[in-house]
């Protein structure tokens, strides 16, 4: 078959005003999680310390390269600002 013999198939998606999916959200039952299930959430999502990371990288020295480059003092202060400790969060621990 050449692809012009072959039969067309399309999705039409609709729209929505966002009022009218705010609408439909507000609708939704009100969920109250538990500390529990709150931390266990929050662990599933936590990824720190489970690979060695792209970019700037505590264990990384010499010369910088595309995709890794030691520390600086200008990461550093980023990572202090946002709560990151470098030596844990940034390196493979697992």
């Amino acid at each position: 078959l050449h692809p012009t013999d072959r039969p067309i198939s399309a999705v039409i998606a609709v729209a929505k005003a966002i009022e009218a999916k705010a609408d439909e959200l507000a609708e939704l039952p009100e969920v109250t999680l538990s500390a529990e299930d709150a931390a266990a959430i929050e662990s599933i999502g936590d990824n720190r310390g489970c690979m060695q990371l792209k970019g700037g990288n505590p264990n990384f020295s010499g010369e910088p390269e595309p995709d890794k480059w030691p520390l600086n003092s200008d990461l550093i202060s980023a990572a202090e600002r946002w709560g990151i400790c470098p030596e844990k969060d940034l390196v493979c621990v697992h």
